[in-house]
């Protein structure tokens, strides 16, 4: 019930339901679901922008997963840590959750991976290397590529658009530009252009 309230935006009830769901986890030592319920508790409060929040349930989440050898669920964490630290403006520990939620390429999980790539190729825009950023964000474009996620495609257009743009290389950003608007018709987005993702 809590994932339906989220999904339709009635965050407090959500909050309200996935706390009743880690107190029952926690009476009935289920710590993977009482880690998976503080992690969407925290990427809630991610969307209400209480970063204090987002760290302390994503934090809860992480300990628990690592208690327990959730590798999925440590990956998730720490995608999820990286992005907010990404929005606070603390690159440096952004990078740090960001790289180690690579963990996911053991996991399989595709499109948790090419998130952590934008995310990385975000923070090292913000850094200044450009290069990096580049690299990271044509990562994170072939595995849209590869796995037919055309507006994760799109945004990773966009990405690198960006990037050419903090570059000075316009004619290639207007290449990139181009390439993401193209999608983003295709698919009937209506949005001007696509914008750097987070988790």
């Amino acid at each position: 019930m809590a994932s339906i309230y989220r999904q339709h935006y009635r965050y407090p009830t959500a909050v309200e339901l996935y706390e009743k769901a880690i107190k029952i986890a926690k009476e009935m030592g289920d710590r993977k679901n009482e880690a998976y319920a503080n992690n969407k508790v925290g990427t809630i409060y991610y969307h209400l922008g209480d970063y204090g929040k987002v760290k302390e349930y994503l934090e809860k989440a992480l300990a628990i997963t690592v208690q327990v050898n959730d590798k999925e669920g440590r990956a998730s964490s720490y995608g999820d840590l990286g992005a907010a630290y990404l929005s606070l403006g603390q690159f440096d520990k952004a990078k740090e959750y960001l790289e180690k939620a690579h963990a996911r390429i053991q996991i399989g999980d595709k499109g948790g991976d090419a998130s952590s790539y934008e995310n990385l190729g975000t923070v090292f825009q913000y850094l200044g290397q450009h290069d990096k950023a580049k690299e990271y964000h044509e990562q994170a474009l072939a595995i849209r590529q590869q796995t037919g996620d055309k507006n994760g495609e799109a945004n990773s257009f966009g990405n690198i658009e960006t990037v050419f743009i903090s570059l000075g290389q316009y004619d290639e950003a207007k290449e990139y530009l181009e390439k993401a608007l193209s999608i983003k018709i295709k698919i009937g987005d209506k949005k001007e252009k696509p914008a750097c993702t987070k988790t």
